[in-house]
């Protein structure tokens, strides 16, 4: 049986995946759908019922997010942001850690 896939709307076009002890054991780091001249943010989803739930905060950044992508071992993301007043390009590294 085919099954359809998933619609991810009203998201960035950045995302990357990401596995943690956390919930599903699988998230999907994201971004904002914004442009080049806004900051941007990151936030996890899950995908729970074919639908996709988020399950943290976002977290802001001074820009816009240029690149997003698992690290080899999957338990971390790397993201490169550009700082919209100095103009630098910033890497961060993001994990997901669980409410306890």
């Amino acid at each position: 049986m085919k099954q359809q896939p998933i619609i991810l709307s009203g998201l960035g076009s950045d995302l990357a995946s990401i596995k943690s002890e956390c919930g599903s054991r699988w998230q999907i780091l994201v971004t904002r759908p914004v442009d080049q001249t806004q900051p941007d943010a990151v936030q996890a989803l899950e995908i729970v019922n074919r639908e996709a739930t988020p399950v943290s905060t976002s977290i802001e950044f001074s820009g816009p997010i240029t690149a997003l992508w698992p690290t080899p071992e999957h338990g971390s993301v790397n993201a490169i942001s550009k700082d919209l007043i100095s103009g630098n390009y910033e890497a961060s590294t993001l994990s997901i850690t669980c409410n306890q």
